[in-house]
């Protein structure tokens, strides 16, 4: 059945209501305003959408709301009746709960945004105790999830936290490759989008960026595209917040104090629970004394020193990420399209011959030893190039002033980036170097093998094709396709080259 205006729908104990109009229809549900026929009292209606409807996502949701409705706090909206599908077979999923009738958190914000006034101290006292009392009454049931200024909502100029019990359903519908966490990714902590256990910490940050949007009408992160959850997933992770105090320089340094410890991205250092918070706020009121704009002073200059440590070790805990992302991708390439096919063909050998084995051993994730059955030894290697190992000292002359600087000097290959280099050979040093270079707009990128002999220009080396050592590469990789004491021939990838080496070689 369609629930729609002038629909009649029931609570438990078989009261009538009267849907009167519609209140908008979100991402997963349809909100009406509906009154109890027996007292013209007025309430709000929830119901799911069709698409939301299946069983796991019902059985979920009845387990919720049925903590939900457990819920009473003059800061939480109240769920009066969650009608799961069966007592009226005609009807759908719905909830019915106390009508706000002022509107969202959200709106009042954007409303002071567009007078481009600030809240007073004393409103944002009354509405973050609101808001700690309310979710202080939740998180001793539940972990609310989806916490935002558009679900809490005011009725009678009181703060109501709302939408506490239908998180997981939303969750399930609205998941992404890169947001594996709960809720709405502009408010998500930085622990959801590692898909870490559900705790009140995560709540905890959530209100942080509603305090912060509440103190200073914005968001504390920036991000170039509010579209996509892969530039939220970034700045929560690792985006320093900006400081409140910068914003709106009327507010207090302990409410400064007390959003920043909200927005710890690491949890350890995050408040335990809303107790903690509620306490450091109290010091907001505290007698004043003749040190009192002292100690302000030193706590602001405290606070830019903390912001400038947090966001110098946010950027290295970022590089740490990328590079460690980056070495992935190269491992990926070279165990796919390297080991396994080396590996493979090394097991069919053993299968068929009687008279010994190949023994293939890794040793770490780039490297791997091939004992033949002749007793000689194959070493295949590479190593990733990563940025922070190619700063070179230069000297620089200034009109024969002389100075020195240290400047990224990465190696290039054809003008492009080399992502890895190695090599095969025995124990004597026969064998050839591999590279992978970087493809334009591509994550992966593409081998090459450098094919080295003698020129005849420099010192002769005893065995031929020869692959460079480590050491020798980022000075030859300058020479290739010039004359020098080594010739070069660059080949196209081919793993029947590797294949060949070790039928020399058996």
């Amino acid at each position: 059945m369609i629930i729609k205006p002038g629909t009649i729908i029931y609570d438990n104990d078989k009261n009538k209501y009267i849907i009167i109009d519609s209140e908008g229809t979100g991402g997963f549900a349809s909100v009406f305003k509906i009154e109890r026929e027996n007292d013209k009292s007025i309430y709000a209606l929830k119901t799911l959408l069709e698409s939301y409807s299946d069983d796991k996502l019902l059985r979920g949701l009845i387990n919720e709301a049925n903590l939900a409705t457990n819920i009473i706090h003059q800061n939480v909206i109240k769920y009066l009746f969650f009608h799961d599908g069966s007592m009226f077979n005609e009807l759908p999923p719905y909830i019915i709960m106390e009508y706000a009738n002022q509107g969202t958190l959200w709106e009042i914000i954007q409303k002071q945004s567009a007078k481009k006034e600030f809240l007073p101290n004393n409103e944002l006292r009354q509405y973050f105790n609101d808001l700690i009392n309310g979710m202080e009454v939740i998180n001793a049931k539940l972990i609310h999830r989806d916490i935002k200024p558009k679900n809490i909502l005011i009725k009678d100029d009181i703060l109501k936290i709302s939408d506490f019990g239908l998180s997981k359903i939303v969750e399930e519908k609205t998941r992404t490759l890169s947001f594996k966490g709960f809720g709405t990714a502009e408010y998500a902590a930085p622990e959801c989008w590692k898909n870490d256990k559900n705790t009140i910490k995560m709540d905890i940050y959530s209100m942080g960026v509603v305090f912060f949007e509440l103190a200073t009408l914005q968001h504390p992160l920036k991000i170039n595209n509010t579209n996509e959850s892969i530039n939220w997933q970034d700045v929560h992770l690792f985006q320093a917040p900006q400081k409140p105090e910068k914003i709106n320089t009327n507010i207090t340094p302990v409410f400064s104090q007390v959003i920043l410890k909200m927005l710890e991205k690491d949890t350890s250092k995050r408040f335990n629970n809303w107790g903690e918070i509620r306490d450091e706020l109290r010091k907001e009121s505290l007698p004043k004394t003749n040190n009192t704009v002292l100690i302000d002073t030193m706590l602001k200059r405290r606070l830019d020193i903390d912001s400038k440590i947090q966001a110098e070790q946010l950027e290295k805990q970022k590089r740490e990420t990328e590079i460690e992302e980056f070495k992935k991708i190269v491992n990926y390439q070279f165990v796919k399209d390297i080991i396994e096919p080396l590996g493979n063909l090394i097991k069919e050998f053993n299968v068929h011959y009687l008279n010994g084995k190949i023994q293939l051993q890794l040793e770490g994730k780039n490297k791997c030893r091939i004992r033949l059955v002749s007793g000689r030894l194959l070493i295949l290697e590479i190593n990733e190039l990563i940025d922070e190992d190619f700063y070179r000292r230069v000297v620089i002359d200034d009109y024969g002033r002389q100075s020195s600087t240290m400047r990224l000097e990465r190696p290039l290959f054809n003008k492009k980036k080399i992502m890895a280099w190695g090599c095969l050979r025995n124990q004597y040093g026969k064998g050839f170097n591999i590279l992978l270079i970087e493809k334009e707009g591509e994550v992966y990128g593409e081998w090459v093998i450098l094919w080295n002999t003698n020129s005849g220009l420099g010192n002769r080396r005893p065995v031929e094709p020869f692959a460079f050592d480590f050491f020798e590469i980022e000075k030859e990789i300058k020479y290739v396709g010039m004359m020098h004491a080594c010739r070069t021939q660059v080949k196209n990838f081919q793993i029947d080259d590797f294949v060949k080496f070790l039928d020399e070689s058996i």
